[in-house]
């Protein structure tokens, strides 16, 4: 009995204290600051295990033919692409109307990473049959020549990678009415609404993929080439302006290029990656528990709807599927692939016409669009004056 009365006793004098520490911020300034977490509900789902079968009248309820099946390993759906949730820094400051009502002016300041967008190629050539020669004496590095060049029939050394986009950095500005329920108590919920702008840019230099994507390729003079991407500004540079044999765009690839009046190749539009400013609007929850006349902690809870987006394309799409020119092992080439996969010298021996195209390579790069709105919830200290 005498342990209660001492806590009934306890109780009382701490709810005296809270009562005294109360603030009516009627007519008073508040600024604060903090640090909150934030979390973009937005990413891009992968196309990855989409087949495209259009139904026809024709067909007279037979199942449809398959048109296009996604080359990419199904597991890559596990793959969402997005701007990865991180803390940000927040400043406000408010301006008590009435007892119930305040006026409040924000802002806040985030820097994270974008990624990760999927980048897919098939390595194709030509399988040879090589047959050894005994010149004599035998010139150096010449140990065969080639007699038969046949079709390959399906692609071999498929790889792909996933591309980090780069750094986002938002600053969004703030103004929101918030609706006080205790304004004289040191425990002081409110909620609130109002409309932004979020500033925003996109460093697609900060940029690492990890393990470079690798791809080999000849061209019609019989140079091999090797390119090695290493971050999104490789991708870009090496997309940019690449001559493709045929473009398949969207989810279902369809068919965009060659048209019928189109023959030869075209160049692409390389990958890009563009990010926007543009108006907010957000609904406010949150509590400020007064410790002092002056000082309070805040905790802040914001839902967030944004027109700002990062937009992926390549080729102005959303997703390419593209065959790349690869004229295989021409004259002049110093090496080409086998079918055991052993390296062998042509040694200038045309095993190809060098102006037909032998077999195409493949490139499927899948892009999109991720929008700003997610939800943040922050904790800090604001001053009332």
């Amino acid at each position: 009995m005498r342990n209660l009365g001492k806590l009934t006793i306890g109780l009382s004098l701490l709810l005296v204290s809270s009562w005294a520490a109360a603030e009516d911020t009627r007519r008073k300034w508040q600024i604060g600051g903090g640090i909150s977490y934030w979390s973009t509900i937005d990413d891009i789902r992968s196309n990855s295990t989409t087949a495209y079968a259009p139904l026809s009248a024709a067909q007279q309820g037979a199942l449809p033919s398959i048109l296009f099946s996604d080359p990419r390993p199904d597991a890559n759906e596990l793959n969402q692409p997005t701007i990865q949730d991180g803390f940000k820094m927040d400043f406000n400051a408010s301006f008590g109307v009435t007892r119930w009502f305040s006026l409040q002016i924000g802002g806040s300041y985030f820097n994270g990473p974008v990624g990760n967008i999927e980048f897919y190629s098939e390595d194709r050539h030509l399988p040879i049959s090589l047959t050894q020669v005994f010149p004599n004496p035998s010139p150096v590095g010449v140990d065969c020549n080639v007699t038969v060049c046949e079709q390959m029939t399906g692609p071999t050394n498929p790889s792909y990678g996933f591309v980090p986009v780069g750094q986002l950095t938002e600053v969004p500005v703030e103004i929101s009415g918030l609706v006080r329920f205790r304004p004289e108590s040191p425990f002081d919920p409110y909620v609130g609404a109002g409309v932004g702008y979020i500033f925003t840019s996109l460093d697609t230099s900060k940029s690492d993929i990890g393990t470079p994507i690798i791809m080999s390729a000849s061209d019609a003079t019989g140079d091999n080439r090797v390119v090695t991407m290493r971050n999104f500004q490789d991708v870009q540079n090496f997309t940019n302006g690449l001559v493709v044999a045929n473009i398949r765009s969207g989810a279902r690839a369809i068919k965009t290029f060659p048209t019928a009046t189109s023959v030869g190749g075209t160049p692409i539009t390389g990958l890009a990656a563009t990010v926007n400013s543009a108006p907010e609007v957000h609904l406010v929850g949150g509590v400020d528990y007064y410790f002092t006349d002056h000082v309070s902690l805040f905790i802040d809870a914001r839902y967030l709807w944004a027109q700002s987006k990062v937009k992926i394309r390549i080729d102005g799409q959303n997703q390419i599927y593209s065959g790349i020119l690869d004229y295989g092992c021409v004259n002049g080439a110093p090496t080409c692939r086998t079918l055991d996969g052993a390296i062998h010298d042509t040694s200038n021996v045309y095993i190809t016409n060098a102006s037909v195209d032998d077999v195409q390579d493949v490139i499927l790069i899948q892009g999109g669009d991720i929008r700003f709105g997610g939800f943040s919830l922050g904790v800090g200290v604001r001053y009332t004056f």
